[in-house]
């Protein structure tokens, strides 16, 4: 399953927790493109603390400048 962000309406794509990119790929039947990430919770998160999230909805801009992402409405950044 690709994580694509909140579902409940009152969420917000924000975020102060870190992950490890450990890998990416494309879904066989959708051709979805994703990101495989390692969660620092735990290998009971996700599938044996891995989770992929969709690259497609789920975008952001990494700089030495900006140390966390706060999306009120989910947009693609130009990077």
């Amino acid at each position: 399953k690709i994580y694509r962000g909140p579902t409940s309406p009152i969420s917000r794509y924000v975020t102060m927790h870190a992950i490890n990119l450990v890998g990416g790929g494309k879904d066989e039947i959708t051709g979805e493109k994703y990101l495989k990430g390692r969660n620092t919770h735990g290998k009971i998160f996700g599938e044996d603390g891995n989770f992929k999230f969709s690259m497609e909805v789920m975008m952001m801009c990494l700089s030495r400048d900006q140390h966390a992402m706060f999306l009120e409405y989910p947009m693609a950044l130009a990077c």
